[in-house]
């Protein structure tokens, strides 16, 4: 069983992707029901009802994202996912009544129009391993629109801005931790689990902040979770046969205040900026890249002054980045922050970088080299 939801009807609804059935549960009396056998392979994953109680689920073996009315279950409706084996997983709704669903086995992201009934599809990032893909898994969307998924190979996040079709990824944990199922809480959060690392990740897009907390057991294999009304989240701890509980409501015990969430370094120069830091707790400081599939700092080094601080102080915080000569220019984002000694709690901030060349870049003292030859010989054609 992976995808479960209430109903119109104030039925239990889920997938039963070992039978390849939709089924129901009477919360009231307790009552298992059949609504639906699907064809052999189907796996269904996720299901959902749209504003008009028309049910949707994803068929993960077939490539289908597929509708029904449940009072008519001949007009199931399959819709083929244009990709060869997209593997299609979770989904979600936008304000626009569009879907959004996971192409897990390409590694692609894709708009159904439900009106229109087309396809819309956005290829995701390679793992920087080759040209396989990252196997995205889960998905969410933010107060604004904005599309989260989830990695199961990798500690990445990605978002991408429907309004420019911009993909950003963002490096979270431990190394290849494997994020999992993905939420919006009720104030626009977004949430996540490592089921390696036993983690719960939260995201704040209004003020670009990362939060991650260690879960207590270790080997949980937690995947999926959600949230109440009031925020806090509910999550499976699968090889514990645990329900978890986090109380997201507690203030957090290490604040962080950035100047600026964009900084321009020069190759292979460095650049100083600072952050406003107070914290109940000991803790140092930790920056993490997201251009490879370990979310390891590539081509980039980050300094800080102080390396650490004692619990109840307040400091301001110095870091600098460094870009290695032969790192391309460009756009790149890194995970700046604090963390604990055990690495049971860190929080900290997205930081855009941009990287450009420098005055001692190769590439510039060469352009400089030939303007100044350019200018030498048009002087001397001259008669100077």
């Amino acid at each position: 069983m992976w995808g479960i939801t209430v109903g119109p009807d104030g039925m239990i609804w889920f997938t039963d992707a070992t039978e390849n059935k939709i089924r129901t549960l009477d919360p009231e009396t307790g009552e298992f029901n059949e609504f639906l056998q699907l064809e052999d392979d189907s796996l269904p994953w996720d299901l959902k009802f749209d504003n008009e109680g028309t049910l949707w689920f994803t068929e993960f073996g077939r490539s289908f994202l597929t509708s029904v009315q449940i009072n008519d279950v001949n007009s199931l409706t399959e819709y083929r996912i244009p990709s060869n084996i997209s593997s299609p997983s979770y989904f979600e709704f936008d304000k626009d009544g569009n879907i959004w669903l996971i192409e897990s086995g390409p590694g692609i992201l894709t708009k159904f129009d439900t009106y229109t009934n087309e396809f819309t599809q956005f290829i995701l990032p390679s793992d920087g391993v080759g040209s396989e893909t990252v196997n995205p898994i889960g998905l969410a969307i933010d107060n604004d629109g904005n599309i989260w998924y989830s990695q199961f190979r990798t500690s990445l996040i990605g978002k991408l801005n429907p309004n420019t079709n911009e993909i950003t990824e963002y490096a979270t944990g431990t190394l290849t931790a494997g994020t999992y199922q993905i939420i919006s809480d009720n104030a626009g959060n977004i949430w996540t689990t490592q089921f390696r690392a036993d983690r719960l990740i939260k995201i704040s897009p209004q003020t670009n902040s990362i939060s991650e907390f260690k879960i207590p057991t270790d080997n949980t294999f937690t995947q999926t979770l959600t949230s109440d009304s009031n925020g806090n989240i509910w999550f499976v701890e699968r090889n514990e046969n645990k329900i978890g509980f986090f109380n997201s409501q507690i203030p957090e015990p290490t604040n962080i205040i950035f100047d600026s969430n964009r900084i321009v370094v020069s190759r292979p120069q460095s650049t100083t900026t600072q952050f406003n830091l107070s914290s109940e707790i000991d803790v140092f400081f930790l920056a993490r890249g997201n251009e490879r599939v370990t979310g390891i700092l590539d081509g980039i080094t980050v300094e800080f002054t102080p390396s650490h601080i004692d619990p109840s102080a307040k400091t301001i915080v110095s870091y600098s980045v460094q870009a290695a000569r032969n790192l391309p220019t460009g756009i790149t984002h890194l995970t700046i922050g604090a963390a604990t000694m055990d690495l049971s709690y860190y929080t900290g901030s997205f930081v855009e970088v941009e990287i450009s060349t420098g005055l001692t870049d190769p590439i510039f003292l060469i352009g400089t080299s030939l303007c100044v030859l350019s200018a030498i010989i048009m002087l001397r054609k001259s008669g100077f």
